[in-house]
């Protein structure tokens, strides 16, 4: 009796899995991951001790939702490709309803975190162009975003996804090129503000402006690489089974809350390393030598302003404020004229 047996090869695939369930089940868990860090973050800020204002609160409640929101969504995502549609492999570049409400999810989040960091840079340069230009982009990415999912509901039946990518290739790439753009904007722009105060400063100071400035460029450099990344891949899309650049696209929402969050949470280690830092007063607005504590608090944008020296300092003064920093006078160590005065310093 001849074996009839099917060949298990015939079982297999008609196409790589890899490039589109492979990047799929990756991106999902990897942006669960990061929703978990991002949790953690949150029980972090939620007990700390900073008194920030409504809006930035709002902001970080905002954040979570979507982000709840977002992993739920990815969830149901997978859930429907890998087991309501088991072995149905064309399913995996067919468009779904979980997918196209992420793309502007994720767009929310994201706008909303360079919003908040061209906000800094607001604060930093006084400069109202900056964040006029950055909400006119933010305005245009979200507005790609819901676009996206309203194709992509009426089109489902009718187009793939990487079809899809390639008949509004050019829609999606401004997009995603604008958003890099800012990424790479905001971090430059930071950089610059705090080199240029970094100059200003004393040398003991100066080790708070470094951290900035690092904290700065680790923030800018992740989610302007994974942008780039994912910029590149979704460019270079042109068959029916590659979803390379959808690993990325499921990391961007998460990386942009992580960076808003530890952007709010460092304020701490920036505190302890502002304390107790000395520094002298410039010898020609003062024959003697005044003792003072820098007690480094954050402003309600939660970026620390630093002045210059000419800044703070002002003779014959008991309470001086400056660039968002106030010098307070307490009775303690010895003054031009002879009595006794300490200065506390301090962001209001």
């Amino acid at each position: 009796m001849s074996d009839q047996s099917t060949p298990a090869s015939s079982h297999l695939p008609p196409f790589d899995l890899g490039p589109t369930l492979g990047a799929l089940e990756l991106g999902v868990l990897l942006a669960t991951l990061l929703y978990g860090t991002v949790l953690v973050q949150l029980f972090n800020y939620f007990h700390s001790q900073f008194q920030d204002r409504p809006a930035i609160k709002r902001l970080v409640y905002f954040i979570a939702l979507i982000e709840t929101l977002d992993t739920s969504l990815l969830w149901t995502y997978l859930y429907s490709r890998t087991v309501h549609h088991f072995g149905d492999f064309e399913m995996l570049a067919q468009p779904y309803w979980a997918l196209a409400l992420i793309v502007p999810l994720g767009d929310l989040a994201i706008s909303g975190v360079q919003l908040f960091f061209a906000y800094r840079v607001y604060k930093l340069t006084q400069k109202r162009f900056y964040p006029v230009l950055c909400i006119l982009f933010s305005m245009l990415r979200l507005v790609k975003g819901s676009a996206i999912a309203i194709t992509m509901a009426t089109e489902g039946s009718t187009v793939t996804i990487p079809g899809y990518v390639v008949k509004f290739k050019p829609l999606v790439l401004v997009a995603l090129a604008l958003g890099a753009g800012m990424d790479v904007a905001n971090t430059i722009a930071l950089c610059m503000c705090f080199v240029r105060r970094n100059g200003e400063a004393q040398a003991r100071t100066r080790r708070i402006i470094d951290k900035l400035i690092l904290w700065t460029i680790e923030t800018g450099l992740i989610t302007s690489l994974c942008g780039v990344l994912e910029l590149i891949l979704m460019a270079t899309t042109d068959s029916s089974d590659d979803l390379m650049w959808i690993f990325f696209f499921f990391q961007s929402p998460k990386l942009y809350s992580n960076a808003l969050l530890a952007s709010l949470n460092r304020r701490a280690l920036l505190q302890s390393l502002g304390q107790n830092v000395s520094v002298n007063a410039d010898s020609r607005l003062s024959s003697a030598r005044r003792n003072v504590r820098i007690d480094v608090d954050i402003d309600h944008s939660g970026e620390p302003v630093l002045p210059s020296q000419s800044d703070l300092f002002n003779k014959g003064s008991d309470k001086i404020s400056a660039c968002g920093i106030e010098l307070h006078t307490i009775p303690g160590s010895k003054n031009s004229h002879g009595s006794t005065e300490d200065r506390a310093l301090s962001v209001v």
